[in-house]
């Protein structure tokens, strides 16, 4: 379960990302230690994250959840129209396309329900 965020400047994406979470242009979103990425909203926050990778033509972000807890579709479908809106609102001139994986993709590191 991913979201690819394709893109002629992966890094810049997500320099771009980090600095409007930084300077709170972005405020629904938050930075942890790791870089991972967190909803901001009290119901939403450290349930999940985000990990960025860059790779050649996209930014992709894959799911990391919480040891103990299995995540649901439902809670998988929020969290990523969460971060999909996010990239969409303020990011439109750097996307070529975002897409997201239904399924669970080999590099993320959660319990499915």
């Amino acid at each position: 379960m991913a979201i690819i965020a394709t893109t002629t400047n992966p890094s810049k994406l997500l320099l771009s990302l980090q600095q409007a979470i930084d300077d709170g242009s972005i405020d629904t979103w938050e930075k942890d230690a790791d870089s991972d990425f967190t909803p901001s909203a009290a119901e939403w926050k450290n349930r999940a994250w985000f990990r960025p990778r860059v790779d050649q033509t996209a930014l992709t972000f894959r799911l990391v959840g919480p040891e103990k807890s299995k995540l649901d579709a439902a809670f998988y479908g929020a969290f990523h129209g969460r971060l999909i809106e996010t990239l969409l609102a303020h990011f439109p001139t750097q996307l070529s396309g975002v897409a997201a994986t239904p399924t669970v993709s080999p590099d993320d590191n959660f319990n499915p329900a």
